[in-house]
């Protein structure tokens, strides 16, 4: 084509600035692909497994030890855990952010709607404000879900679970309804079964 340097005819000091001129672009593209390709194949093949999501929220603010502590916490207190993994999404709960910084508080809330709205977590840690905005809002089971003859809506004290004396009194331990629960395959019939076999087993403590 006239007007189109052939590779072969360019000055050996400028090969370099040549590729760079007219293939940087189909690089960038083949590179981005690649990575993202490699991305979604070790999202699907190595990314680790969770048997249960648990979704804590509340007034209280937390650092990433403290979450960490929350799923090792729930791994001890149950003996069928031994091979299952826990994860605990935080997103704090506290109006009074919301004066001094209503954009994080803002954020908070859209990403609270966003894990309730996902229905992936099954089993729910609140204090005691959340506990009353869930029930309001028909996401809190009754113990009739964990085989009790009750239509009292699941509330437990974590006090037996939790080993950080900081959340002694103040948390609780609740199911979402299996009505509202998005079982759309039996892998989530499996992980919703087994969040039920959990809070059974923490109602049961002594």
């Amino acid at each position: 084509m006239e007007g189109v340097v052939k590779f072969k005819d360019v000055p050996k000091g400028q090969k370099l600035q040549y590729i760079w001129d007219y293939w940087r672009l189909p690089a960038i593209i083949i590179v981005s692909l690649l990575v993202l390709f490699g991305w979604i194949f070790s999202t699907v093949f190595f990314s680790q497994k969770v048997d249960m999501n648990i979704l804590v929220t509340c007034k209280y603010s937390m650092n990433e030890e403290q979450i960490h502590q929350i799923e090792t916490d729930f791994k001890n207190s149950y003996p069928k855990a031994k091979d299952h993994n826990y994860k605990a999404t935080y997103v704090q709960n506290n109006i009074e952010i919301a004066e001094h910084n209503p954009e994080a508080y803002s954020a908070d809330i859209t990403k609270l709607i966003g894990e309730i709205s996902s229905g992936d977590s099954y089993v729910f840690v609140l204090d005691d404000d959340m506990f009353e905005a869930f029930k309001a809002d028909g996401l809190i089971g009754t113990y009739k879900e964990i085989g009790i003859d009750s239509d009292e809506d699941i509330k437990i004290s974590l006090d037996k679970v939790f080993t950080n004396e900081h959340f002694k009194g103040k948390f609780y331990l609740c199911l979402r309804p299996r009505e509202v629960s998005q079982l759309n395959s039996e892998k989530d019939v499996e992980k919703y079964e087994y969040a039920v076999g959990f809070v059974k087993f923490v109602n049961s403590k002594k």
